[in-house]
């Protein structure tokens, strides 16, 4: 079950970079540590047949080319900190609510909370959501970004609470 949600979250983040930013973006095989570099985290609560919460960890380095190429710009100078972050925001969204049909099924309802930026010093992990189901590490254009899938419990072969 772990390495399907596993594939699912890759799959699903690598073809939203690819579709929706026009980012190059590939499985970074070495899951090694995080480079040293100053990152934007976003998150995204869920709840329905099960709760969590989907959080991207992206270089800030990033930003203004995912903010340019979402909004139609050849000009990265020209983006606001705010457009850069809505990018992101959005990024994050269409990855979660694409991503939670393929594990609870297509009938499965949730309500997808608005995204939101994570502040400095703000732990990655929430309280009701204590351990990640699933990270997918990716390169993005040369850079790393996580994706992590954090679930309220075991999920059900079916993608429900088991």
């Amino acid at each position: 079950m772990k390495t399907r949600i596993h594939n699912l979250l890759a799959q699903v983040a690598t073809e939203t970079f690819e579709k929706l930013a026009f980012l190059f973006a590939m499985v970074d095989t070495e899951q090694g540590e995080v480079p040293p570099q100053a990152v934007s985290r976003v998150a995204v609560t869920f709840r329905g047949p099960f709760a969590g919460r989907l959080l991207i960890k992206l270089a800030q380095e990033l930003l203004p080319e995912l903010a340019a190429n979402m909004l139609g710009s050849d000009e990265t100078s020209q983006v606001t900190l705010e457009q850069q972050c809505d990018a992101l925001k959005e990024t994050a969204n269409v990855i979660c609510g694409n991503l939670l049909p393929k594990i609870g099924g297509s009938q499965a309802i949730f309500e997808i909370d608005a995204p939101r930026m994570l502040a400095e010093g703000e732990p990655d992990k929430a309280a009701e959501f204590p351990v990640a189901l699933s990270t997918a590490r990716l390169s993005v254009e040369d850079t790393c970004c996580d994706v992590l899938l954090f679930v309220d419990g075991p999920l059900a072969e079916n993608g429900g609470k088991g």
